[in-house]
């Protein structure tokens, strides 16, 4: 499974509450940092298999 930090909108919302796409940015590095994922594009990851 991938994610694409470029699908996500400005103020994307979860839940009534809204998150900035630098936000998403920054759990997307700490998902790889915690090698759960890896880079595989600019603001691409692909998260590893459990």
């Amino acid at each position: 499974m991938t994610a694409d930090v470029r699908e996500f909108k400005g103020n994307f919302k979860v839940n009534s509450e809204r998150f900035t796409v630098e936000q998403i940015k920054g759990w997307m590095y700490e998902i790889v940092g915690a090698g759960k994922a890896d880079w595989i594009g600019d603001g691409v990851i692909k998260l590893n298999q459990i």
